[in-house]
């Protein structure tokens, strides 16, 4: 048993998120393909708590950042429901462009 049961906590979180049915479909190695993600895949996760604080890590963006980016023209564009989930992936997009290309073999 681990010393910090907060620690042994976040370790089952993160093997459960691993194991996620949406995520596991895009993990390749120890990289997670987040730019196949679709809205929808993107929505699903963003409701769950370990889904939604992966997401916001992996967009860099926190709850107050993630309301304004979905509030932008650029958002207002899609359902309602989808607007958090553009957010994330317009800003996974801009933190990492390479999700905006193809890898080169």
């Amino acid at each position: 048993m681990s010393a910090n049961p907060e620690l042994e906590d976040f370790r089952k979180r993160t093997d459960a998120l691993s194991r996620h049915k949406i995520l596991r479909k895009f993990i390749r190695g120890d990289m997670v393909e987040l730019g196949r993600l679709s809205l929808e895949d993107i929505s699903d996760l963003d409701g769950e708590e370990q889904g939604r604080y992966f997401l916001q890590a992996a967009a860099e963006l926190n709850r107050t950042s993630l309301k304004a980016a979905a509030k932008t023209p650029e958002a207002k564009i899609v359902q309602p429901r989808l607007r958090r989930a553009f957010a994330i992936k317009s800003t996974c997009r801009s933190a990492y462009p390479s999700l905006r290309q193809p890898r080169r073999p």
